[in-house]
């Protein structure tokens, strides 16, 4: 998102400068070719990074810099009030928590969002992607009026529907997920469990890798679900969007989400989700509109859910044809951009 936008945004109105923790990757070289200044802070700690960042914050006049992530955000907000105050210091929320931690419960996340209460006096604004983000830090007792609500945007125009999409005697589901706990995938091995117990015939593919790989192979090794779900594994972009292409239908089971890019990217290419009903799912996917919602944990509802897709297509393609136009509508690159744009101009003005 971030390389998204500093290659859209209008350079006569904002000149862009990114500053990368590790050494330059990928991104860094797509957005160097787009005439982006990219510094890399090294990649050989954190300690090292940071002073290389406060020699950058004190040589260069930045009207407005926009730090993501949390050892970022909290040791920028330090170095920008100290050598940079001329500056307004933007802390980019990516997710529900400040953090990425998978437990919002945990003494650790409650740890992390007490340290972010104590210290936010340094930060100006606060830019979260969801819905659920702005009011975890309301409650956490952060000013509302430093809280900007800005969801991610996606080009549309990149993530189409396959025109030749026709009904099949096995549709297949696509869930793009990391292997992380919160992403709870047992639920979807068990809800095709069920499927296939009451007769009904679908395929699962799983994209993506993480730390629960392995004990979700297990699992659908007890199930004996080996003929009905794939792990595919990770994925680039551009095979994620064909297998989203050749797909029916997309699912995600989390249980927090912040804004789930994945099902931004399916809805765009028209197909109907069933997701679970939690922040970030549920700002996008309008229940019996765009798909259908279900509360976490619960497998039964899962196949219930999609049942009603694999069994009635062409009210999954309905739901798939609104989604999209939620996407294009609600949810574009363009809105995004015109509202960094906008913020930035907004905070520059008034310093």
């Amino acid at each position: 998102m971030v390389a998204t936008l500093v290659e859209r945004i209008d350079r006569r109105r904002v000149s862009p400068a990114v500053v990368t923790l590790d050494r330059p990757g990928p991104v860094a070289y797509r957005l160097a070719t787009h005439g982006v200044p990219v510094r890399s802070l090294g990649g050989d700690g954190l300690l090292r990074a940071f002073l290389r960042l406060a020699v950058i914050l004190r040589r260069e006049l930045f009207d407005v810099v926009n730090a993501y992530g949390f050892k970022s955000t909290f040791i920028t907000r330090f170095l920008v009030k100290a050598l940079a105050r001329r500056s307004v210091f933007v802390s980019g929320v990516r997710g529900l928590h400040v953090s990425e931690l998978e437990r919002l419960d945990s003494p650790k996340a409650r740890l992390v969002l007490q340290i972010e209460r104590l210290t936010s006096g340094l930060v100006d604004v606060y830019d979260a992607n969801s819905k659920g983000a702005v009011e975890l830090l309301a409650e956490a007792g952060i000013d509302r009026r430093r809280l900007r609500y800005i969801p991610n945007g996606l080009d549309v125009t990149r993530w189409t529907p396959n025109s030749d999409r026709r009904p099949r005697t096995t549709p297949v589901v696509v869930c793009v997920a990391r292997f992380v706990a919160r992403k709870r995938h047992q639920d979807l091995l068990r809800a095709m469990a069920i499927l296939r117990d009451r007769g009904v015939r679908l395929r699962l593919d799983l994209i993506g890798d993480g730390p629960t790989l392995p004990d979700m192979r297990r699992l659908a090794g007890e199930l004996a679900l080996q003929e009905l779900v794939r792990f595919a594994g990770a994925r680039e972009p551009n095979h994620v969007r064909e297998a989203m292409r050749g797909a029916d239908a997309f699912c995600i089971s989390s249980r927090w989400e912040g804004m789930a890019g994945s099902v931004m990217e399916a809805m765009a290419c028209g197909l109907p989700v069933v997701g679970t009903r939690v922040n970030g799912i549920g700002e996008l996917v309008e229940h019996g509109r765009t798909g259908y919602l279900v509360p976490p944990g619960r497998p039964e509802l899962f196949a219930a859910a999609l049942e009603r897709l694999a069994t009635d297509p062409a009210r999954a393609a309905t739901l798939g044809a609104a989604g999209r136009e939620r996407i294009r509508r609600d949810f574009s690159v363009g809105s995004m951009v015109a509202a960094k744009e906008q913020l930035f101009m907004e905070l520059a003005a008034g310093r």
